[in-house]
């Protein structure tokens, strides 16, 4: 049962992923779910989601913003501060909400290699799966018992 719903996680890893990680970590924390693979399982999702669209804008942006001047000049500008700032973009990305994917997909659409990207997405990716697992742990073994107390 375990390995269907790491693989939950895997998926939600690969489209979000704080919210599915913090849904597990409760689950671990209840004992519902195993917490061993949960670094692993939240890194293989989000490495995977994060090169998925890299390759979304390596493929497809120049077409995507033909059309569109603005946004073509917002990427431009964008990727050129990520591609010269590549390694603190790229971590700031992976612990961003909701940016992960646009900023992703103009990292791919600029000039940042394909190498050196997945080389620092790597490393991103892992200290993301360490440290929000942790976090998230460590936040539902301080709210329960809060909150077991408040309801009971």
């Amino acid at each position: 049962m375990d390995a269907f719903w790491h693989a939950w996680v895997c998926l939600g890893a690969f489209a979000e992923g704080e919210l599915t990680v913090l849904a597990a970590a409760f689950a671990v924390n209840r004992g519902w779910l195993s917490g061993g693979p949960l670094p692993y399982v939240a890194f293989a999702g989000a490495f995977l989601g994060d090169w998925f669209f890299f390759e979304l804008g390596r493929r497809k942006g120049e077409a995507w913003l033909e059309d569109k001047p603005k946004t073509r000049r917002l990427v431009s500008s964008v990727s050129g501060f990520l591609a010269k700032y590549s390694w603190g973009a790229l971590f700031i990305l992976r612990f961003q909400i909701a940016c992960r994917m646009a900023g992703n997909f103009a990292l791919g659409a600029g000039d940042l290699g394909r190498g050196r990207y997945l080389a620092l997405n790597g490393v991103a990716c892992a200290l993301w799966a360490i440290a929000i697992p942790k976090l998230c742990l460590f936040f539902w073994k301080m709210m329960i018992p809060m909150w077991e107390r408040a309801w009971s």
